[in-house]
This record gives structure tokens, C-alpha cells and sequence, in this order.
């Protein structure tokens, strides 16, 4: 992993991801399945998440990874319609506060 410069994603919350399905003291579960991914990737801003999914025919159980771009234009609190400029309560209010 070292020489390719590969690191393990955390998950969002430490689960196993594989059971061997027995009840009480003999039931075992372990974190086996991961992602893997460039370094790069990760140190790049890119948001990334994974998680556990449920159940499934097997013993393991499904791993999500989830990518998204970290930058987006955050959303503006307040966008101006020049009409307001004619409405003396909306000039009022201005002055007021």
C-alpha cells in the first residue's frame, strides 16, 4: 500500500463489515472489506465518505464510497431585486435598520 501511495478511507462510523452469523458468544464481526485510494485524492479538498450498508445474501456486508467536488459556490444568504427600490415600506425599512 506505502508504494502506491494508497491509504485506507475511514468509515463514517466503525462497523464490521463482515459477520460470521452466529448468535451470542460464538458471533464474531470484523472490518475486512475497504476502500483504497490514491493519497493524492484524498489530500486534494475532494469530500469523501464512506459507510457500511446492511445485510445482503453474504457475510459481508456492502462498503459505499461516496466522492463529491469540495468546491462549490456557497449559497447567498440574500439576493436584490431592483424593484424594491420603488417600494417606499422597503425604503423605510432600509433607513429604519
Amino acid at each position: 500500500m506505502e508504494d502506491l501511495n494508497l491509504i485506507d478511507i475511514p468509515s463514517a462510523k466503525i462497523q464490521p463489515t463482515w459477520s460470521n452469523n452466529r448468535i451470542g458468544e460464538a458471533n464474531l464481526a470484523r472490518r475486512l472489506d475497504r476502500f483504497l485510494i490514491k493519497e493524492a485524492l484524498a489530500s486534494s479538498g475532494t469530500h469523501i465518505r464512506q459507510w457500511v450498508g446492511l445485510g445482503g445474501l453474504s457475510d459481508h456486508r456492502p462498503i459505499y464510497l461516496e466522492i463529491q467536488d469540495a468546491i462549490q459556490k456557497p449559497k447567498a444568504p440574500f439576493k436584490f431585486n431592483s424593484t424594491w427600490l420603488k417600494d417606499t415600506e422597503y425604503m423605510r425599512m432600509v433607513g429604519d435598520f
